[in-house]
């Protein structure tokens, strides 16, 4: 379990100290910083929701932007091995290996929002190449999702 829960596009991480016997949270990806208690656990979300609705009036009445910004660069520290499959693999596609590494984080990411994108790499074999989008194609209907393909990228959705 994440602990972590989400309101308007905002997220907090939730912990329990058990010292104090209270809950506590911790707003998350915002230029400032928010800590609040709950004595109840049932209070979680609805004290949540009061924190997100109170500090966006604030950032509004001062003409302050709520949301931290992101820069789109940042360190990712993984094995050689991994690192190498990468490179190979980018190099195969045609790509960069930005894009590739981005392409993955992408995938990953909506994933975890119920929504996938396939990149697929036509080469040569066009037979081939047909058959593994039919096999794609099938798979995925029979998990009740919608394709849509547009170029060398395949859409679908749940």
């Amino acid at each position: 379990m994440a602990n972590i829960i989400e309101y308007k596009g905002y997220q907090a991480k939730i912990e329990y100290s058990s010292e104090d016997k209270v809950f506590f949270g911790k707003v998350l990806d915002i230029s400032d910083t928010i800590i609040f208690e709950i004595n109840n656990s049932n209070e979680v979300e609805s004290v949540f929701k009061n924190v997100i609705d109170d500090y966006l009036d604030m950032c509004s009445k001062i003409n302050k932007e709520p949301s931290k910004k992101f820069s789109g660069n940042f360190n990712v520290r993984i094995s050689p091995e991994l690192h190498k499959k990468a490179v190979k693999n980018a190099r195969l596609s045609n790509i960069t290996l930005n894009k590739y590494i981005e392409n993955a984080i992408e995938a990953y990411a909506n994933k975890r929002s119920g929504f996938y994108t396939l990149n697929l790499h036509f080469y040569d074999n066009y037979d081939a190449d047909r058959k593994e989008l039919s096999k794609i194609k099938r798979e995925l209907w029979t998990k009740s999702v919608c394709i849509k393909r547009s170029d060398r990228n395949v859409s679908y959705f749940q």
